[in-house]
């Protein structure tokens, strides 16, 4: 990406060409590649429809509280609702990650603001911990619970706190063989007065979903669907365009004819901020974009690769085919005599002949046997 002109003493004045306004909460792909202003919780094609219908009234959806999927202890009880801050072209790699995701079909999804629901509804990120400092806490809340009779001031401190913090808790597992779960980018709302989170359909900003379930979706939603953006897979979503289309400006010169020098400043402040950023955009792009002639070399070298496995794959079939009916073959009958073996007859193995040679195990009848001096199995 373009970056921001080394400081030399004296560019200052540049820096407001460049600095980003957009708080934290509200920073989108343009600013920084890997950020979304969404939280969005994904679901499966039966949920999202009861989703939208479990609210208190046709204004209102409900996503139900659970234990998480991932929790290993029975000590952790806690039902919360989960949400992704993952980009949205990234967000279907949770169905190449997860083989539970893949088998659900999460490629359904609603999303919201993540400055609404961080503000308003106390959503927060969770707490990624490793599994000595969990088990530390769950020890500390046993004996916190173990004591209630005899509770001093800050023995409920302590107990409210962990109340606090203890439904945001995720383990690292850093020491597992996935490494655990931080690809998520998990953010979880948790109430215990509640069943669930419920929201209002002029929350919603985006739902995904297949072009053949959309229709179904948008007549729950009614007129709130006219608001949302309804996209049939992730990657569908430019957020580069939407930043563009969201710019109300008039690029017209004579706008600024009879504006004020202060107003003027103002406004190329304004555009020189959001030409640098769509600039560094753009730079972002190319160096992808520069890849792919790199990416169909590749992409060619390995399909060219899975046709040679796949013709060495089928050779190696027949001949396990061929290999398997050869040894049915032996199996079946004596080696030396060609006499057929009777059901439940006792046959020894032969360590000798080009069968055995090849790897395969003949057998003799207990008479050959006999007659070749051959040990009697």
């Amino acid at each position: 990406m373009k970056r921001l002109p080394e400081y030399t003493g004296l560019n200052k004045n540049i820096w407001n060409d460049f600095k980003v306004l957009k708080k934290s909460l509200q920073l989108s792909p343009i600013e920084k590649p890997d950020m979304s202003p969404f939280l969005v919780h994904m679901t499966g094609k039966n949920q999202i429809l009861e989703i939208l219908k479990s609210g208190e009234d046709k204004k209102h959806g409900l996503i139900k509280s659970s234990v998480p999927s991932q929790s290993k202890s029975k000590w952790y009880t806690r039902e919360v609702v989960c949400f992704t801050e993952s980009v949205l072209h990234s967000i279907d790699s949770f169905r190449y990650i997860a083989i539970n995701r893949f088998e659900s079909n999460l490629f359904y999804g609603i999303g919201f603001s993540k400055e609404k629901l961080a503000i308003y509804e106390g959503i927060r990120p969770a707490l990624y911990m490793d599994k000595n400092t969990i088990g530390d806490l769950a020890a500390l809340e046993t004996s916190l619970s173990a004591v209630t009779e005899e509770f001093t001031s800050e023995n409920k401190k302590t107990k409210e706190l962990l109340n606090k913090l203890i439904p945001f808790i995720t383990p690292v597992f850093q020491d597992d063989r996935r490494q655990g779960y931080t690809w998520e980018r998990e953010w979880r709302y948790f109430d215990s007065k509640k069943t669930g989170f419920e929201f209002s359909y002029e929350d919603i900003e985006i739902i995904c979903c297949p072009l053949s379930e959309k229709a179904a979706i948008e007549e729950q939603l009614g007129g709130f669907s006219k608001n949302i953006k309804f996209v049939s897979t992730w990657g569908e979503y430019n957020e580069v365009v939407e930043f563009m289309k969201s710019r109300q400006h008039n690029f017209s010169s004579g706008v600024y004819k009879y504006s004020l020098i202060e107003g003027l400043e103002q406004h190329k402040q304004e555009f020189s901020r959001a030409k640098n950023q769509l600039e560094a955009y753009k730079e972002y792009a190319v160096t992808l974009a520069n890849q792919i002639n790199d990416l169909k070399e590749y992409i060619s070298d390995y399909g060219s690769e899975i046709q040679k496995i796949d013709i060495a794959l089928n050779e190696a079939r027949i001949k396990e085919k061929e290999i398997a009916e050869r040894q049915a073959i032996l199996d079946s009958r004596c080696d030396e005599c060609v006499r057929n073996f009777e059901p439940q007859e006792r046959k020894t193995k032969y360590k000798k002949g080009l069968d055995f040679d090849r790897g395969l195990q003949p057998y003799i009848c207990r008479e050959c046997a006999l007659r070749l001096d051959v040990n009697i199995d």
